[in-house]
């Protein structure tokens, strides 16, 4: 568990570092600081950097945590390749980093998931407890949008469609994660058992912490 938390960590902070050196590459000091920061304004690059540090301290399970963290990344590379996959078409590296972004470092998640995170905690109050994040960067976006003009999706962009036209977008948007957290709750507590015995099977039996 731990070697291919590890492994899975450099591999996702790699693609993390490359994608920001692809962003503020060539630019100048404060362009590059605005780069870095848009950067940090995508659900993705969110969902990513909470997968890399699920992966970096390895020996946490914090099972409702890495369960969220799992929701979040899932529920983004589905609503990008229903929405955006189409409408920027990445090339060169970028797409490399793309590909990692949206489908490596998912997929090296899922499988700890599944294979190494106890799931017989998870209880559908749990679903509730994850639409925090969301909600809390559809806040921020909505505030930094009135503030600059700019927003990471269109889908948010309240300066073109309206608070009305976005309101209504983010309420779907909790609707999917509260439904995809659900279907994770569900799915936990039918494989739970994977999780727990793998861990059991590679350390020492002790409590695990609720987040």
């Amino acid at each position: 568990m731990r070697s291919f938390r590890l492994v899975a960590a450099v591999i996702a902070w790699g693609v993390l570092a490359l994608q920001l050196y692809l962003l503020i590459s060539g630019k100048s000091a404060g362009a590059a600081i605005g780069a870095a920061i848009d950067d940090l304004s995508y659900f993705t690059i969110d969902a990513t950097i909470f997968a890399a540090l699920c992966f970096t301290f390895a020996g946490v399970q914090a099972p409702i945590l890495r369960s969220g963290v799992a929701l979040y990344i899932v529920t983004t590379v589905i609503i990008y390749d229903i929405v955006q996959r189409h409408a920027w078409p990445p090339a060169g590296p970028q797409l490399v980093v793309d590909l990692a972004l949206r489908f490596i470092v998912p997929l090296l998640y899922l499988v700890d998931w599944v294979l190494f995170v106890p799931k017989t905690r998870l209880r559908p109050r749990h679903a509730l407890l994850w639409l925090g994040f969301p909600f809390l960067y559809g806040v921020l976006s909505l505030i930094r949008g009135a503030i600059t003009g700019w927003s990471p999706y269109p889908y948010l962009d309240a300066a073109h469609s309206g608070y009305g036209t976005v309101l209504m977008h983010m309420l779907f948007l909790f609707f999917v994660f509260l439904l995809g957290g659900i279907v994770f709750v569900a799915i936990g507590r039918v494989f739970g058992r994977i999780g727990d015995e793998t861990v059991h099977h590679v350390g020492p039996r002790r409590p695990h912490s609720a987040y």
